[in-house]
C-alpha cells in the first residue's frame, strides 16, 4: 500500500465536498423550470489573493485609524 502525504488527502477530500456540495445544489433548486448554478471553487492562492485586497481595504477606512 502506498503512503499518502497529509496534503494530498486534505486536497482530495476538499475536491470531493465541492463536487457533492455541487450536486446537492443542482438537485435541490429549481426556479421556473431551471436548474442551473454558477460555482466556483477557490484555491490557496486565489484565497490569498482576496484576504490581501481585503486588508488593503481595511487600511483605506477612516475607521481603521
Amino acid at each position: 500500500m502506498p503512503v499518502k502525504q497529509m496534503e494530498d488527502l486534505v486536497q482530495n477530500g476538499l475536491d470531493r465536498t465541492v463536487e457533492l456540495m455541487a450536486v446537492a445544489a443542482h438537485n435541490s433548486f429549481r426556479f421556473e423550470n431551471r436548474n442551473s448554478i454558477k460555482m466556483i471553487a477557490v484555491g490557496k492562492e486565489e484565497l490569498e489573493q482576496i484576504a490581501e485586497f481585503c486588508f488593503s481595504l481595511g487600511d483605506m477606512s477612516p475607521l481603521v485609524a
